[in-house]
């Protein structure tokens, strides 16, 4: 359980992370960190697709704790292009939209995040062709 995270194309531009079961703040405490460790000093931005499939719960206070992960002056924050949320629950997708409504997502943020139904739609969007498999885990 918890979110596995894997380069999802061979040219490493496109993080996929795979949600499963009930994850945690710890969870995506320990995927930043991942992220930071693949990105290195590398200097250019990044795309992140994020499949829900496994799961449609969320931790408590997930949204102040987005909140500080999507604020613009965050460095990690600064090199992602776009985030696609695949097979995100209705949850999932009211929790969006309030958080959008709390922290004032017009703009930069509204305009990175988009939801899809399908992993292929979301490779779709960044032209990737090859099937990796699964993410490996996080924990």
């Amino acid at each position: 359980m918890g979110i596995a995270v894997a380069w999802e194309d061979q040219a490493q531009m496109v993080i996929r992370l795979d949600v499963d079961g009930r994850w945690t703040i710890d969870d995506l405490d320990a995927v930043g960190r991942q992220i930071d460790m693949m990105l290195g000093d590398r200097p250019c931005l990044i795309d992140i697709i994020i499949d829900f499939k496994g799961s449609n719960l969320t931790p408590e206070h997930v949204i102040p704790y987005t909140a500080r992960l999507t604020d613009p002056r965050n460095p990690r924050f600064r090199r992602i292009k776009s985030i696609v949320l695949v097979n995100a629950s209705k949850l999932i997708e009211a929790l969006y939209h309030a958080f959008i409504k709390t922290y004032g997502g017009s703009g930069v943020l509204a305009e990175r995040i988009s939801f899809v139904a399908s992993l292929a739609e979301a490779r779709q969007r960044f032209n990737i062709h090859e099937n990796r498999g699964p993410a490996t885990s996080s924990r």
